[in-house]
C-alpha cells in the first residue's frame, strides 16, 4: 500500500452513482456535542446528492442543525457530506424529489410524507471512498467531489 494514481473523475463518479442507484437503504451518521448516532434510512439520489425523508423534530435533524457534517455508508462505500433540512415533501420546491421518493419508496412515502413534521434532508456528497479487491490485491478509489479529483490507492 502507499501508491496513488489519478483516474478519470467522470468515470469514477459514474461508478459511484451507479452503486447508489442499486440500493434503497443507507446508513446515516450525525454528530453533535461528541454524541454520534447512526441509523438506517430510505434514500433517493440525484447523481451525488442524496435525499432522506424524516421528521423535523428527530434527533438527526437536531444534530444536523448544530453540525451539518454527516457520514454515510452503503456496502463498502464511505461517504462524507454536508447536510441541510430542505422542507416538507408537500413544498412546491420539493416536487421533483417527492416524485422520485414516491416512485422508489411508495409505501413509506404514502405513510409519512403528509405529516406536518415530515421533511427532506439533502446531503451533498463531498468525498467518497470504496474498497475493492481484484487479482488477490486490495485497493480503494477516492472521489473528491469538491476538487473534482479521482484516485486509485494501492
Amino acid at each position: 500500500m502507499g501508491e496513488s494514481m489519478e483516474l478519470n473523475y467522470i468515470d469514477i463518479k459514474k461508478e459511484f452513482v451507479n452503486c447508489l442507484e442499486k440500493h434503497e437503504l443507507i446508513v446515516l451518521s450525525t454528530c453533535l456535542k461528541d454524541k454520534v448516532k447512526s441509523r438506517m434510512m430510505c434514500f433517493v439520489n440525484d447523481e451525488l446528492v442524496i435525499y432522506l425523508l424524516t421528521g423535523k423534530r428527530s434527533n438527526k435533524c437536531k444534530q444536523i442543525e448544530g453540525n451539518d457534517n454527516v457520514s454515510l455508508c452503503i456496502d463498502n462505500i464511505q461517504i462524507e457530506g454536508k447536510a441541510k433540512i430542505i422542507g416538507s415533501p408537500m413544498d412546491e420546491n420539493n416536487t421533483e424529489i417527492s416524485k422520485i421518493f414516491k416512485s422508489r419508496h411508495s409505501a413509506y412515502y404514502k405513510r409519512f410524507a403528509h405529516f406536518k413534521v415530515a421533511t427532506f434532508i439533502e446531503i451533498r456528497c463531498e468525498y467518497l471512498k470504496q474498497w475493492k479487491f481484484e487479482n488477490g490485491r486490495d485497493y480503494y478509489y477516492c472521489l473528491n467531489v469538491v476538487k473534482e479529483k479521482a484516485e486509485k490507492h494501492t
